[in-house]
């Protein structure tokens, strides 16, 4: 009896855990401030930006997957002086923002990512996939889609996250080396051990 009732407040425990906490992002982020509200994806998102090569590459690649799921093509308004930014990226030596590290303020009119590197600003995107519901990536939908209002600080907690693929005794297609490396980067792995020997 005694057991039962053990297991049975250690599952209602677990339960009441998971439900407390909204905002789900792997690693876990250094400090997440939950905020009321939502933001929303949609064509009438407007990018502000430093002129670096690898943030242009990797809002392209933002808004390629978005545009594939969803159908919303937010970089048909590019960054224009008459119309207000809501959507904004900057880099900052900030103390709180280390190497790799970003800062992501979410409100309801507006999305600033604060990074100290362009890897920072990479970091900040991926969480901002995480924050999308999976109904983005399930289902065809066209619209607007929303991540929670959120304030994150965020910075590796070591320098080496790395993952090791053995492709000489196992072997693999290109296909899944390339959708492996794709999800290595979303949960921020920066290096990509590869055996061949």
């Amino acid at each position: 009896m005694k057991q039962t009732t053990f297991v049975f407040l250690l599952l209602l425990l677990q339960n009441v855990n998971v439900t407390a906490q909204k905002v789900q992002v792997i690693p876990e982020p250094v400090a997440v401030f939950e905020k009321p509200g939502f933001f929303h994806f949609d064509s009438s998102c407007v990018f502000s930006f430093p002129d670096d090569s690898g943030i242009v590459k990797t809002i392209r690649l933002f808004a390629q997957e978005l545009q594939e799921f969803s159908g919303i093509d937010i970089l048909k308004k590019k960054q224009q002086e008459q119309l207000t930014p809501n959507i904004i990226i900057r880099f900052s030596n900030e103390k709180q923002i280390k190497k790799e590290g970003y800062m992501l303020d979410v409100s309801p009119n507006l999305l600033q990512v604060t990074a100290m590197d362009g890897a920072g600003v990479f970091y900040a995107f991926q969480t901002i996939r995480q924050l999308f519901s999976s109904s983005l990536y399930t289902t065809k939908n066209s619209g607007s889609f929303k991540i929670p209002c959120v304030r994150i600080v965020d910075y590796p907690r070591y320098a080496y996250r790395g993952m090791h693929l053995d492709v000489s005794r196992h072997f693999f297609s290109t296909t899944f080396i390339k959708r492996y490396l794709d999800i290595l980067a979303m949960y921020k792995i920066n290096t990509f051990h590869w055996h061949f020997t």
